[in-house]
């Protein structure tokens, strides 16, 4: 893995960062609620977890143009912990949107 990070221009210390940054906020967010989450929900949260870590740093890093690890990973964490509201409020756009062009009224 770290060789491409290093492909695609990632410094170590932003990734490593990020990864860690990641892996607390999905921990935080498994264990956060009162009501222990399923066991499926948890595995939902693990994958969401690690796709934001794998793809967070070089987004901030491209598109942003932000080098420093400790921003990188703030970015991340928000990432991690607002995944499945931003995934939920595009669905809802999305399937809004698709209803609207088959005639169905939303």
């Amino acid at each position: 893995m770290e060789e491409l990070f290093k492909r695609l221009g990632v410094p170590p210390e932003m990734w490593i960062v990020s990864f860690f940054s990641a892996t607390l906020f999905t921990l935080y967010r498994i264990y956060e609620t009162e009501v222990a989450p399923s066991k499926r929900k948890v595995i939902s949260m693990l994958i969401m977890g690690l796709v934001s870590a794998l793809i967070v740093p070089g987004v901030v890093l491209h598109w942003l143009g932000v080098t420093n690890p400790s921003i990188a990973a703030m970015i991340t964490g928000t990432v991690v912990y607002s995944f499945e509201q931003v995934i939920h409020a595009f669905r809802g756009k999305l399937l809004k949107k698709i209803d609207n062009e088959n005639g169905n009224p939303a």
